[in-house]
């Protein structure tokens, strides 16, 4: 039995094309629906352990990233800023996600 996990990007072209250079296979997604439909089959699959979500369409689905990232240990799904993004969320989220698994928050003064 093959034990390999893997890693996937999730956004639009330029997204996936620039985690391919990297030899880390890409799904194109043009918005928040499709990028949860590639999402759900990988977690479905159960044979990836990082997801790499381009933040333009995954500001669409952000609760649904919460939830299988709250309630699933794998796969891991982290947003990352892309050329379309227009807020940090992508920040905010990785932040979030640090300080639950550490237990103290890593800004200043919090």
């Amino acid at each position: 039995m093959d034990s390999t996990m893997n890693v996937v990007s999730i956004g639009r072209k330029d997204f996936v094309i620039c985690f391919r250079s990297i030899v880390i296979p890409g799904l194109v997604a043009e918005n928040g629906a499709q990028a949860k439909q590639h999402i759900n089959r990988l977690v479905g699959e159960g044979n990836t352990a990082l997801i790499v979500l381009a933040e333009s369409v995954g500001r669409e689905i952000f609760p649904h990233v919460e939830e299988i990232n709250y309630e699933k240990a794998l796969p891991a799904v982290i947003m990352l800023e892309d050329e379309m993004s227009q807020e940090d969320l992508a920040g905010a989220v990785i932040e979030k996600s640090i300080e639950r698994a550490i237990g103290v928050s890593l800004k200043k003064g919090r």
